[in-house]
C-alpha cells in the first residue's frame, strides 16, 4: 500500500486547525485512533499533537514532511506517534521552547522522525543516566526499539533537544 508522490511541504498551525477540524470533525480523538485507519498517514496524526498537547499556544509547532509518504502499519504509526508525542509534551512541558518541530524524512531505506525544539536542553549526564527521572526518555527508547528501531537524543544546555527514530522502511509499511 505504498503509494504517495515525493513531496516536500511545511504544516502550520493554521493549517493544523483546519485540518484537525475536517479530520476530526467536533470529537476529540486520541493520536492513535487515526493509526487504525489506513485512510490517514503518520504525518497526518503528527499535525494532531499540538492541539493534543494543550500548552502554550505561543510555541511555534511545525510539522515537514519529505520523500514519498507510505501509509504505516498500525503499529508502527501508534509507537511513532506515542515517542513523537512524548517528545512534544516534554517540549511544552519542560523546555520553555518558543518553537518545536517534528521532521519526517521517507527515504527509501527508512523512515526517520525528528522532533526539535529551541528550548533550554538537557544535561548530557541526565540524558545519558537512566536516572527514574528520565522515564519519558527510556520508554521513548524501548517504544523504538520494539518495532525494530534506533533512538537517538542530542541536547545541550541552552541549544535545545533533538529526538530521532530511524526505523527500517521494508518493516514500518503496511502490507
Amino acid at each position: 500500500m505504498g503509494t504517495g508522490s515525493a513531496v516536500q511541504y511545511v504544516l502550520s498551525l493554521p493549517f493544523l486547525r483546519t485540518t484537525s477540524e475536517r479530520l476530526h470533525s467536533e470529537q476529540h480523538v486520541r493520536l492513535e485512533k487515526p493509526c487504525k485507519d489506513r485512510g490517514f498517514r503518520l504525518e497526518e496524526a503528527l499535525c494532531g499533537l499540538r492541539e493534543e498537547s494543550r500548552f502554550n499556544l505561543d510555541v511555534q509547532f511545525r510539522v515537514f514532511v519529505s520523500g514519498k509518504q507510505q501509509f504505516l502499519s498500525p503499529e508502527q504509526c501508534e509507537q511513532i506517534c506515542a515517542i513523537s508525542r512524548e517528545a512534544v509534551e516534554n517540549a511544552f512541558r519542560h523546555s520553555a521552547a518558543t518553537a518545536v518541530e517534528i521532521e519526517v524524512i521517507y527515504t527509501s531505506r527508512a523512515l526517520r522522525v525528528f522532533v526539535r525544539d529551541n528550548g533550554c536542553g538537557m544535561d548530557q549526564q541526565a540524558v545519558g543516566s537512566g536516572r527514574k527521572s528520565n522515564r519519558g526518555l527510556l520508554e521513548m527508547r524501548e517504544r523504538t526499539e520494539s518495532v525494530g528501531g534506533q533512538f537517538r537524543i542530542w541536547s545541550k544546555r541552552a541549544a535545545g533537544t533533538e529526538i530521532e527514530v530511524s526505523v527500517p522502511l521494508r518493516t514500518a509499511i503496511a502490507n
